[in-house]
């Protein structure tokens, strides 16, 4: 097998080598990026219709150590014909005139318990060991097309940018980046070969040295005295199990007996140690925040130019905008069915329209783009992203008009009728809802407006929103908006596992080999030193993503964007992740009660402009100038088309904070 295996490893190899050197031949030629897009074709042909398959076909998937398995099996089945009982005796005691003892036992039971389970025990583990291991080859194998096909993507994406002032630049950047990634393609190629030599040359010599040990024991056997002592060892072993279950089943009496006292004593526990935080926090016993927010600063800066040295290949890969590609479209597999449930109960003509409520960068806009990949197969898909507030009910309808190509309409009821009377019917998508209302006096007819339109329009349209949670909530107790819509999707949090797999699948496209860096009190850590490298890394990966979903509260861009910042170090193979660095956020507490109250509005809108945040505190624009750029300068906010937003960084935090001061519930 290994030699097959191998034999498959050196042909994709092979493939990409010769790519490689194709490449060199042509990257000065007038047709280049048309020569990459025919080779994209021609390369994942050969891979997902040849070499990949054939690869993973040989993969001993099910049963990565067949001989240990068939050896095994045959040792099984010669232990069960012995025969169940034997009489000996030591030779010195048989005698005429003396009473010799003799000793009755089982060859079966002394050789499989005494015998094959010490010589073979450690096997099952290495059988599962290697069929993890063969299966994640297996994954990394089929991976490589992905790479392939990624690689090639973005080469062509730079060499047809229109950003560049000269072509020649943009072709050179092509070469650079699908030749790069060949490059790593092959080392990773070469890579995963190995490790699946070392995978099964690994197995063998544990069921080798298995064996040995095994067959050694079994000479033993020839001695009586040595059968004698295993009698006894058996027996005691025999006594210590009866032992333990007894002692077992004590412990289940005893604790199916108090639970009650120790659910009153956990709950006791919990009660006190939350009063002694409150106490704490009112005497100062908890920590100092801090006045000035330089750390924040400091941080924004290195984050941005963390980003910005990073490959091109890798920015595009993490870069924080809506997921259009199913191949990253990870752990909102649920929500898309609700809105599939919701599409079926519209069209059975029933009142369908659906709001998709999540927090600022979860992942709402991709899942918009993913259902409407699906509804466009049989219907047309106005898709409309709202990007600053609208609280005119004309200038709202001026909008739909606009993306519905309607030039003639005049009026909400010309608006209703054009809906009603289209040929055929369709669905409209609007994201960030929470742009239609302004918290002020009569500040949410627009949204009014919506709720009127969706319910006049319902069998000729399938309404589908989204809204920012915080947003949602407030609607909800001001003019009760989850009344307007029949399906209220909301996100859950991800689990570790899940924002391990939504950044893995990015970064293994990357081609790139990772690296965690263990932190000092790692090292000091005796049980980590104890462990394998290998295990080390997946230690450390484990307690990074950990960390990473915690700092994030499951927030997809959020989590994309510290893993960004958790790069220390980047070769041409090779990406080297350190342990999150945790900012001191506690500066937050220190903020006026008006710096408190604007970041609650700008989170409720996602975002006010001057005027409007003029309008909602009741202020003039230039005091609002004042305090916005304040808070600007601070850090706090981050400024996109005259719309101040609060800092992505600090957008967990800041949330936190409204909610331990009641603000946000």
């Amino acid at each position: 097998i290994q030699d097959e295996i191998t034999n498959e490893f050196d042909r994709i190899i092979n493939l990409f080598t010769s790519v490689k050197l194709e490449l060199e031949n042509r990257k000065d030629s007038d047709n280049f990026l048309n020569y990459l897009k025919k080779k994209k074709k021609e390369v994942q042909h050969q891979l997902e219709d040849d070499l990949l398959i054939k690869m993973v076909r040989l993969l001993p998937y099910d049963n990565p150590a067949p001989i240990i398995k068939a050896y095994l099996s045959k040792v099984k089945s010669i232990i069960g014909t012995l025969p169940k009982e034997r009489t000996i005796t030591n030779l010195d005691n048989l005698t005429y005139n003396t009473k010799y003892e003799l000793y009755t036992f089982s060859s079966k039971e002394i050789i499989e318990n005494n015998i094959y389970n010490s010589a073979f025990s450690k096997l099952s583990e290495i059988s599962k060991t290697a069929r993890i291991s063969v299966k994640e080859i297996s994954s990394q194998v089929l991976g490589l097309g992905q790479i392939s096909n990624y690689n090639f993507e973005t080469a062509i994406s730079v060499g047809e940018s229109e950003d560049a002032i000269l072509e020649e630049t943009n072709v050179n950047s092509a070469y650079k980046i699908v030749n790069d990634g060949t490059d790593r393609i092959i080392e990773k190629c070469s890579g995963v070969s190995n490790q699946f030599s070392e995978v099964t040359t690994l197995a063998m010599d544990e069921f080798y040295s298995s064996v040995k040990k095994f067959t050694e024991n079994l000479y033993k056997l020839n001695d009586s005295d040595e059968l004698i002592q295993l009698k006894h060892k058996l027996s005691r072993e025999k006594s210590k199990e009866e032992t333990e279950i007894k002692i077992k089943k004590v412990q289940t009496n005893i604790k199916s007996f108090f639970p009650l006292i120790v659910g009153k004593g956990k709950e006791l526990y919990s009660e006190t140690k939350k009063k002694i935080f409150k106490i704490s926090e009112k005497v100062g016993l908890t920590s100092v925040p801090k006045e000035v927010s330089e750390e924040i600063l400091d941080y924004i800066v290195e984050t941005e130019k963390q980003i910005e040295s990073l490959p091109f290949i890798y920015q595009r890969l993490f870069k924080n905008s809506p997921v259009n590609d199913k191949r990253f479209f990870i752990g909102r597999e649920i929500e898309l069915e609700k809105i599939r449930k919701a599409y079926n109960h519209w069209e059975s003509g029933k009142f369908a329209p659906t709001v998709i409520v999540s927090e600022k960068g979860a992942g709402a806009s991709s899942l918009t783009n993913i259902a409407q990949e699906e509804f466009e197969k049989s219907l047309d898909v106005i898709h409309i992203r709202l990007r600053s507030t609208i609280f005119n009910p004309k200038d709202f309808i001026d909008l739909l008009c606009e993306n519905l190509n309607e030039k003639d309409i005049i009026d909400f009821d010309d608006l209703i009728d054009k809906l009603n009377t289209h040929p055929s019917k369709r669905v409209i998508i609007i994201e960030n809802i929470e742009d239609l209302f302004l918290r002020v006096v009569n500040g949410f007819d627009v949204m009014k407006m919506f709720a009127q339109i969706i319910s006049l329009t319902n069998n000729n349209v399938y309404w589908i929103a989204t809204c920012n949670k915080y947003a949602w909530n407030y609607l909800s107790k001001v003019i009760n908006i989850q009344d307007y819509f029949a399906f209220v999707i909301k996100f859950n949090k991800f689990t570790d596992k899940r924002i391990n797999e939504i950044i893995m699948t990015r970064h293994n496209m990357s081609g790139y080999r990772l690296m965690f860096i263990p932190t000092q009190d790692d090292l000091e850590d005796k049980q980590f030193q104890k462990l394998t490298e290998q295990n080390q890394q997946e230690f450390l990966l484990n307690k990074f993503f950990r960390e990473l979903n915690n700092i994030s509260q499951s927030n997809v861009a959020l989590a994309q964007l510290f893993w960004l910042r958790s790069i220390s170090e980047l070769t041409e193979s090779e990406i080297q992740i350190t342990s999150l660095h945790n900012i001191d956020f506690s500066f937050l507490k220190n903020l006026n009660r008006q710096k408190v109250f604007s970041l609650a509005a700008i989170l409720i809108h996602d975002g006010l402009t001057i005027e409007e945040h003029a309008k909602v505190f009741n202020f003039t624009n230039e005091e609002s100038r004042l305090l916005l750029s304040a808070m600007l300068d601070d850090g706090e906010l981050r400024i996109t088309d005259k719309n101040y937003r609060v800092n992505f960084l600090l957008y967990v935090h800041v949330i936190k904070l409204l909610k331990s001061q009641n603000i946000l519930h």
